[in-house]
C-alpha cells in the first residue's frame, strides 16, 4: 500500500504549507514586521520558499512531523486524563501556563527537534565509502 508521500511534489508541497502558516500564525500574533495581514503573508509565502529550498531542511520536516504530531497527541490524552478525573479546564490552562511548565514543555521539543535534525544531520555529514 503506497502513503501519501509518494504524490510528486508532496515532499515539496507540505513543508512549504507547513511552515507558510506556521510563520504566518506567528507574525500575525505577534505584530512583529506589520499589523497588516497581506505584508504578512507575503513574508510568510518568502520564508516558506527560502525553507523549501534547502532539500535538507525539507527533509528535516518529514523526520521531525511524525515526533511532534505524538507529542501533541500525547499533551491531549493527558489533559483529558486529568478531565476524566475531575480537572477542569480552566485548572489545566492554569497550570500549562506555569513558568516551570512551559520550561519543561520547549524543553522536550528541542528535544524531540534535536533527535529528528541528529537523524538528518549524521546521515549527511559521514563520509562516502570509496
Amino acid at each position: 500500500m503506497e502513503g501519501i508521500s509518494t504524490i510528486p511534489g508532496f515532499d515539496i508541497a507540505l513543508p512549504f504549507m507547513l511552515i507558510m502558516a506556521l510563520s504566518y500564525g506567528i507574525l500575525q500574533k505577534t505584530k512583529l514586521v506589520s499589523d497588516s495581514s497581506v505584508i504578512n503573508g507575503i513574508l510568510a509565502f518568502a520564508i516558506a520558499g527560502l525553507f523549501t529550498s534547502f532539500e535538507l531542511l525539507a527533509g528535516a520536516m518529514f523526520t521531525l512531523i511524525p515526533m511532534i504530531v505524538i507529542f501533541i497527541f500525547a499533551i491531549f490524552l493527558i489533559a483529558l486524563i486529568f478531565m476524566f478525573l475531575g480537572a477542569k479546564p480552566e485548572d489545566i490552562q492554569n497550570f500549562l501556563k506555569k513558568k516551570e511548565v512551559l520550561v519543561i514543555i520547549i524543553g522536550l521539543v528541542l528535544i524531540i527537534v534535536l533527535m529528528g535534525l541528529q537523524d538528518i544531520f549524521v546521515e549527511e555529514l559521514q563520509p562516502k565509502p570509496v
